[in-house]
């Protein structure tokens, strides 16, 4: 699902990743990895060691000097980065919708088109249309989508928040866990997170 294999990085004279590729052993001066589906991986170092940076080539943020970080053609990643940088005038709940901007697009085009029959029932394409249209919500997940929402925001313990309060309105911690849902409701295959300072 996830192969680096020979990532280099350095800035300016300093070198912070040399010769890095992840298959699941370590040698003298390559550490090798290979992160398959239902696996957890964790990456441990002292400050400065690249660990940012490492999580930044994965997530395509930066790009090694040399090497590669690929992800399988199918795989998706979300990254919750320790400087979290959120649009503070969101609401939560449009925040945690941007997780699943094809099943917003979905239920509102759907929508559209229920308003458009109510004013003309007859129109045969329009129902063929407003058909395709409910059969495209419900392989995005239907109204199970709502569900799931309220079951990541009852684990992250924010289902107490109102959803319509502006992200400038959380606390850091609130805030975190905010962007945590994001990422969650989109089910990422692949999931980065940065250790979090101590926040409430």
């Amino acid at each position: 699902m996830l192969h680096l294999s020979h990532l280099s990085k350095s800035y300016g004279v300093t070198t912070i990743l040399d010769d890095v590729s992840f298959v699941l052993h370590r040698g003298d001066d390559d550490v090798s990895f290979v992160l398959h589906r239902g696996e957890r991986a964790g990456l441990v170092g002292v400050n400065g060691a690249g660990k940012t940076t490492l999580l930044r080539i994965i997530a395509g943020i930066e790009q090694p000097d040399a090497g590669f970080a690929r992800l399988d053609a199918h795989a998706t990643l979300g990254y919750l980065p320790q400087g979290l940088n959120l649009d503070k005038a969101l609401t939560l709940d449009a925040l945690i919708r941007q997780g699943v901007r094809e099943w917003n697009s979905a239920q509102r085009a759907m929508d559209a088109l229920a308003e458009q029959l109510e004013r003309e029932a007859s129109n045969v394409k329009l129902l063929a249309d407003y058909s395709d249209a409910c059969a495209r919500f419900e392989a995005l997940g239907g109204y199970e989508v709502e569900t799931r929402i309220a079951e990541i925001l009852r684990g992250l313990g924010l289902e107490n928040v109102p959803h319509d309060l502006p992200i400038a309105s959380l606390s850091g911690g609130q805030r975190t866990r905010a962007g945590l849902a994001r990422l969650l409701i989109a089910e990422p295959s692949v999931l980065l997170l940065e250790t979090m300072r101590a926040r409430r």
